[in-house]
């Protein structure tokens, strides 16, 4: 008995939002800014469906549900960087809750470029904010890598201690 993606979804939606949900509470990651962006990704696939009619792109179901799932998986980065912090032993409550404000205000932008786009029918010079997000949070991690690889890679300081001498 085979089942469609649309049935499972609609099957075990509310127990895949509950388990993400409890995920950011369990990282302690502020989930009313986790709302407004969910509405705000909501808001924004409408005004860029809006936008390919107005430059008379043609809107695929490919296409419209890669950008959901792109959209989804944006979610999924400040809950990576909270565990991995958590892993380090670090509580790192602010990174996360910043790299999700930062999430807000690049849906935000999206929105108020497909509005100018819908306006105008010129669409201006993209600017991939998620992607330098993306881009910064790489660097830091690395960054935090190379700095336990060194001090992994110091020699320890050793003791001569002449009390063992026979």
């Amino acid at each position: 008995m085979e089942h469609s993606f649309y049935e499972l979804l609609s099957k075990y939606g509310n127990e895949i939002k509950g388990v993400i949900y409890g995920a950011f509470l369990f990282l302690n990651i502020n989930t009313e800014v986790v709302n407004i962006l969910l509405i705000l990704m909501l808001i924004d696939t409408f005004f860029g469906i809006g936008k390919s009619f107005r430059l008379k792109v043609k809107i695929t179901m490919a296409r419209l549900l890669e950008g959901i799932m792109s959209k989804t998986m944006c979610l999924f980065i400040p809950m990576v960087v909270a565990l991995a912090a958590k892993g380090l032993g670090y509580d790192m409550k602010a990174l996360p809750d910043a790299i999700l404000k930062v999430l807000v205000v690049a849906e935000a932008i999206s929105i108020i470029t497909s509005f100018y786009v819908m306006r105008t029918g010129k669409e201006p010079k993209d600017v991939d904010i998620v992607t330098m997000l993306l881009n910064s949070i790489r660097k830091g991690l690395m960054s935090i890598v190379h700095a336990f690889l060194k001090k992994v890679e110091e020699p320890l300081p050793v003791e001569n201690n002449n009390d063992n001498k026979i």
